[in-house]
């Protein structure tokens, strides 16, 4: 395996020192905290989600919150190999995170950082977003831009801040909700192409089309 002009490899892969293939670990979110900080090892447990404290918290290891729980990021930076959301991951305004390949049906939770950008984590999120999958919600009280991501399944946008869409077009393949703030599409004018309901519970000022297509 030759790497050439570039001093970095990011994604998935299988080539390696022998040494460095261990076996992957499962940490669950414990039904005796129902979620709780990523941080904190007692949050944790390696043997299911009534078990005892695994002593660790994720770094590589795949990661399963249950429906039910809430588990929050309060530091940059973190990551796992795989993660399913069935509950909520609330990644507030932390930036740098890595969580490998999403699944699960539940919240994806994003707040927009001093640097007036909402920060979606690196990842393959295809089985989240896919119609079958989970929702994202942008909330908040930090004005900011939604950073380009194409496809998500439901969407929210809560919370009193201004939200710019970013400049790539998007599908919903579930719902579409604005709960709160404001929404702006007139900066970059891209299309979203949506599948299910759209729900403005706010009122009409709330949503600024600008000229693209709402299909």
């Amino acid at each position: 395996m030759t790497l050439s002009g570039v001093n970095f490899i990011n994604g998935e892969f299988t080539s390696g020192e022998t040494s460095e293939f261990q076996v992957v670990d499962t940490l669950y979110s414990r039904n005796a905290t129902l979620g709780g900080d990523w941080d904190d090892p007692n949050n944790w447990s390696s043997t299911g989600h009534n078990g005892a404290p695994a002593g660790s918290a994720p770094t590589f290891q795949i990661v399963k919150i249950a429906s039910g729980h809430t588990v929050t990021l309060s530091a940059n930076d973190r990551s796992c190999s795989a993660i399913t959301i069935n509950g909520t991951l609330d990644v507030n305004n932390t930036t740098g995170n890595n969580f490998g390949v999403v699944d699960g049906t539940g919240l994806l939770k994003i707040s927009g950082t001093p640097a007036f950008a909402f920060n979606f984590p690196q990842g393959n999120y295809n089985p989240f977003t896919a119609s079958a999958g989970g929702t994202v919600e942008y909330y908040g009280s930090q004005t900011a831009t939604v950073l380009p991501n194409a496809e998500y399944n439901n969407l929210i946008f809560s919370g009193t801040s201004a939200k710019t869409l970013s400049n790539v077009d998007i599908t919903v393949n579930g719902n579409f909700t604005i709960n709160g703030g404001t929404l702006d599409n007139s900066v970059f004018n891209k299309n979203i192409t949506l599948l299910k309901d759209w729900s403005n519970n706010v009122n009409a000022a709330a949503f600024v089309p600008g000229s693209a297509n709402l299909n």
